[in-house]
Order: C-alpha cells, then structure tokens, then sequence
C-alpha cells in the first residue's frame, strides 16, 4: 500500500481521498473490482521476492485479480511455486501487425519516409534472419530506428544491429557534448572503452544477482578506481537512475534501458576477458554449460560469440574443454544445446571454424543413432540439428551410419534435412511399426536428395501397401548412389515389398545387392514375388536370412531361380531354423545347375534334413576353381596327427587363433 501512495498517487491528492482509495482496495466486499498488476516478475530484485510471493499466493488481498507479467526463464520457476488459474503467452507482433507498426513509424517520421518503410517490410521479408526479430516490438522499434540512421540498410546479425545502436548512443553522446566521434567505429569503442567495461562488469554481476540494477555506489566505485576521470559511463544513456524509495540511508540505483542491452553490454566485458586470457567462464564463474551457458544466460554468450567474430573459437576451447571433461556425448543433446551451437556458429560469422574449434574435442559419431520413443531421455533427433548446421564444412568429420528406431514417432523433416546435406553418410536404417504415408513421402525426398548414401534399409513389423511400395520403388530408382537395399518384413509379407525392389533394380543406378530378412511363413504370392526378384538381370548379389524353418516353397522358387540362369554372382542363405530334406534337395539342384554365380554361403543353425552330408558333398565336388565357398556345418573330413604336426608350429610361429565354428575331430 505504500508503493502505491509513493509511487502512482500524486502529491497534491489530498489524504482523506487517498484513504477512500486505500480503503476500497481493502474493502472485502469490493475484492473483485480490483485488479493489481505486476509488470515484469523477471526484474523484480530478490530482497522483494518475499514481498510479491505474499501476494500470489494470496496471504493478502486473496480475492483482487492479480496479472503477473514475466519472461520465460523466470516464469518457469514462479509456476512452480504458484498455482495461477490462467496461462497466457505473449506472442507478440504476427507479421501483419510489424508491417503496420513499421507503417506507422516512418508516416509519423514523414510523407517522404514511407516509402522507406517499404523498403524495411520488404527487407525483413527476404532476410530470414530478421524473421524473428519484428515479433518484439523492442526489437521492431530498433530496427525502424537503424534502418532510419542507416538510410536503409539493415545488418545481418543480431550482435551487429546492437552493436550499430551502442554506437549510435556514442555517436548521440559525442554530439550532445561537443566532442568529436571518431569516424572508425572501432576507434569510437575504444574511445569509450573504460565506460562500457565498467558497465559491462556491473552488468554480468547484476545478471549473475539475478538483478537489472546496481546502486549508485557501485557505480562510483569505478570512477573513482578507474584511471580515465573523464569515466562517461553513468551519462551515455545506457543506464539510468531511479531515486531510492526509502527515505531512510536512500540507496539510488541504475537500471539498464532493457535486459537485453544489459545482456549485450556483460557480452561486451566476458570478450574482453576472454581475449586477454583473463577468465576461464566455467571455473571462475562456477557455470554449468546445460544451465548457466545455454538457458540461464544464453542470449550473453551469443553476444559473446557475435562480439568475437573470427575469435570466437578462443570461447569455445573453454566450452569444448569442458564438455570433453564431462564426458558429454553428441547423441545426449539437447535441445537447448543444439540451438546454442548453431546460432553461436552463424553469429561468429566464422561458423567452420569455431564448430572445428568445438569439434576438436567433441568429434561428431561416425554413427548417429535416433530414437522416436519420447518417452526415453534421449530419443530426439537434436544431433541433426547441429549436423544440418555443419553441412558444408568439408574439414570436419561428419558421420557415415545412421540408424532411427521408433521412426512413427519422429519428425522427419531434420532427418530429411539431414539425407539431402549430409556429405559423408554411406548408410541409413529407418525402423517403424508400420510404414505412414508422411514417412513414406520422407523417405523418398531423402532418398532423392542424397548423394553419398550406398546402403539403405527399411524395417517394419507390417508389409507395405501397394502406394508405400511405388513411393519407394521410385525413391531407391531415383537415388543414383545406392547399391545395397535390406528389407525386414516382420509379420506380414505379400508381393508389393518385391514390386518397390523391381522398381529400383530396373532403373539406371548403381542398385546390385538386395538384403531379405524373412521373419514367419510367406504366402504364395510373395514367394513367386521373390522369384521374380530373383530372375532380375541387374541382381548380382543376395543375402537370404530367415528367421524360422524354410518353407519347402520358398527352397523350391530360391533353387528354381538360381537354376534359371540370372546375373546373380554372389548368394548368402542363413537359416536360423529347421531345413527340410526336400528344401535342401531344391537348394542343391538350384545351386549346381547355376553356371554364373562365383560366391556362395549357406548356413543352418537349426535342425537339418538327414541328407546334409550327402547335399553338401555333392556341391563340393561340383565346386568351381573361381567359387567361393562356405557352408556350415562343414562336415567334410577330420585332420589328421600328420596335418597338425605340420601346421601347429605355423600357428603357433604366427600368433593365429583357431577358433572353430563347430565340432572339430582332431
């Protein structure tokens, strides 16, 4: 009640109407038809927390409307102390409201500036950067004002559009006082140097008190220890003075013109510092990179980053030194984190070079795994982001494998993002329950996009449709890089995975080798689809691996199509399960009467047919000279006492481990 009569009521009202005032206010009866308004939380100083707390959690005045105002950081931690009935979210400008308010501004400033404003709108327009600043209407008003003492032209950076108003303040001081502005801007900050530092010291301290102002005193302590006596620092317009309320021992205080240039101007100090060697940020400051460096004081040190330019590495040796301590890891990054990189790396202005700084320390994984379960810790895809950010730079590693599960869960516009950019990326494995029409259409952009990528495999515990089939076909058609696909079809298989495959062999690409993971039985259908996928002349490699005894059907199409004389160079059968006596006569057949084929593997880790030994004899024996050839169990012949007093002093002159797959007899 006494900040109201102190602060918002006049001198000259007389007390008996005060009293009304105060008395309505109090009135229980009236409680609803008053409504008190705190007007930025954020900056309220921490010895009058206690004060405001009182008041939301309703210990005074319980039934008056109260609007608290605050930005986010600080918003966060009062929700979790007070229980409002309503949450709202400022905004602010959309685009049709900055474009009216910059209308506004330069009709007031004239006729003959309209068509300036104009000019402003259509550069916003183009520039993406400044896509996020007229929201603000702070940041608005700036940029009307720049673009004004400009004449029209805008940076392309936040650091540098305040660091153009810091010079425009300068620039303002120096002509108010009769004193000549250096036409070099560099040589007009080091002219006022020794000011912006003081307040930039002032302004990271109070900013680490969680405060907007410092007293007077604070103040005066650095003229009078500072050796330039001509200090400015308390007149440039940067800071300016509010009388005390206490009207005991007054303690007058400074506040900074916005948070934001508080921000700017402690960026302006820790550069400083960091240039001189001065500081380490983490262990003089006690900071923690996923708080203090990417939350609590973000928008500092992209200052930092912009302030320093081509040095901003000398920031990010402290930062990657200390993440490489920690133990950090690329697939645990968060979002905040990952937005702090990228937009550190644009606001040097010398991005390669700081993310190679980074990088020295912290290698990007040469394999990126993603998960789309968000109910794990880790499960974003916040690692592309930064990767997406890093595309161009040729001198850093940049991974060779991804890998993403739970894909049903993803946004799969970074990963798309990523398949376009990606320079180095040789392999990609996408597994999903069931393939969505948005995920097929994604993996066809990246698919097209891409051109490093050799290997792909698509997993998913249901067949694909009809429609998914022609998207992909076209998308492993249109990739001119590819050479391996692998489907894995979990439950269900009918004939239109085949269909995607014919239409990527038969294109004009690199495409040879296909990978069939087969988990149950196949219809009919699906196994005359295999045969035809067989019977391709641009197949000349195929790995089988089925999960489950062989269906007689399916040894009978494999050995059919191996018998019909395709391009196939190089098979691999691995059965996880039981082979029937007639699948294996059907494989035999295929593989004896095959003439083209000059690599082949069978295995059978399951139950075999009684006639293994005498299948396997005979391919041996039919076994060309340029064949490669390995079939397990291996059950010709034993070695004999001669053989292994022959070959162990070999072994044992040459370190060689033996280490059978099998039973061996010796």
């Amino acid at each position: 009640m006494e900040a109201i009569d102190e602060q918002l009521l006049p001198e000259c009202m007389k007390e008996t109407v005060k009293k009304e005032l105060m008395d309505y206010i109090k009135d229980f009866s009236l409680p609803k038809k008053v409504l008190i308004i705190l007007d930025g939380l954020d900056e309220l100083p921490k010895e009058f927390e206690s004060h405001v707390d009182r008041l939301l959690h309703k210990k005074i005045f319980p039934f008056c409307y109260v609007l608290a105002t605050s930005r986010q950081e600080r918003g966060i931690v009062v929700r979790k102390k007070v229980n409002f009935d309503i949450l709202l979210q400022i905004e602010g400008f959309t685009e049709a409201d900055a474009f009216e308010y910059i209308r506004k501004h330069f009709k007031n400033a004239g006729p003959e500036h309209l068509a300036t404003g104009e000019k402003l709108i259509k550069e916003i327009q183009e520039n993406t950067f400044l896509h996020a600043l007229p929201n603000n209407p702070l940041n608005l008003l700036l940029l009307c004002v720049v673009f004004e003492d400009y004449k029209g032209k805008l940076p392309s950076f936040r650091t540098e559009l305040y660091q153009i108003i810091i010079r425009c303040i300068l620039r303002r001081y120096c002509a108010k006082h009769n004193l000549e502005a250096p036409d070099d801007d560099k040589a007009l900050e080091e002219q006022f140097e020794d000011s912006l530092l003081a307040l930039g010291e002032l302004a990271w301290r109070c900013l680490q008190e969680g405060s907007l102002s410092f007293r007077e005193e604070e103040l005066a302590r650095f003229e009078r220890l500072s050796k330039n006596k001509n200090l400015a620092a308390r007149k440039l317009g940067l800071v300016f003075k509010e009388a005390s309320t206490k009207r005991i021992n007054p303690q007058h205080e400074y506040h900074f013109f916005h948070k934001t240039f508080q921000e700017y101007l402690a960026a302006s100090y820790l550069a400083h510092k960091l240039l001189k060697e001065q500081v380490n940020v983490f262990r003089d400051f006690n900071l923690e990179f996923n708080k203090e460096i990417t939350s609590e004081y973000r928008q500092v040190f992209l200052f930092v980053s912009g302030i320093l330019g081509e040095e901003a590495s000398v920031l990010f040796n402290q930062i990657g030194e200390e993440l490489k301590s920690d133990d950090w890891d690329w697939l645990k990054c968060s979002v905040e984190e990952a937005c702090f990189f990228t937009e550190c790396f644009s606001e040097s202005r010398n991005a390669e070079q700081v993310a190679m700084t980074l990088c020295s320390f912290i290698p990007f994984p040469l394999t990126v795994y993603i998960n789309g379960n968000y109910e794990e810790d880790y499960a974003t895809n916040n690692v592309l982001t930064v990767l997406n950010a890093c595309k161009s730079f040729s001198q850093l590693q940049h991974p060779t494998d991804l890998t993403v599960v739970n894909g049903e869960g993803l946004d799969l516009d970074t990963v798309v993002g990523f398949l376009a950019s990606c320079t180095q990326l040789e392999t990609f494995s996408f597994y999903t329950s069931q393939l969505t029409p948005e995920q097929t259409t994604a993996l066809f952009k990246g698919l097209f996009t891409n051109s490093t990528l050799s290997s792909f495999t698509l997993s998913t515990k249901f067949s694909m449709s009809s429609d998914d089939a022609f998207v992909i076909g076209n998308s492993l058609a249109a990739n001119k890089t590819l050479t391996t696909v692998t489907f894995e079809l979990i439950n269900e298989w009918d004939k239109d995975w085949a269909t995607a495959l014919e239409t990527g062999l038969s294109a004009d690409t690199p495409l040879t080798s296909v990978v069939l993971k087969m988990y149950g039985s196949m219809s009919d259908s699906s196994i005359q689809a295999l045969k035809t996928v067989l019977l391709n002349r641009s197949l000349t490699s195929l790995v089988l691996i089925i999960y489950g005894e062989m269906q007689d059907s399916l040894a009978t199409a494999v050995g059919e199509g191996l018998a019909a004389e395709p391009m196939l160079k190089s098979l691999a059968l691995i059965i996880y399960g039981k082979l029937s006596y007639s699948g294996a006569i059907s494989l035999k057949k295929g593989i004896l009467e095959n003439r083209s084929m000059n690599y082949l593997e069978v295995k059978v880790f399951g139950d075999l047919p009684d006639n293994w030994v005498t299948v396997v004899e005979k391919v041996l024996m039919a076994k060309k000279s340029f064949m490669s050839l390995t079939v397990h169990p291996n059950i010709i012949g034993s070695i004999t006492n001669a053989q292994v007093a022959h070959i162990c002093p070999i072994l044992k002159r040459n370190q060689f481990k033996f280490e059978p797959l099998g039973r061996v007899e010796l």
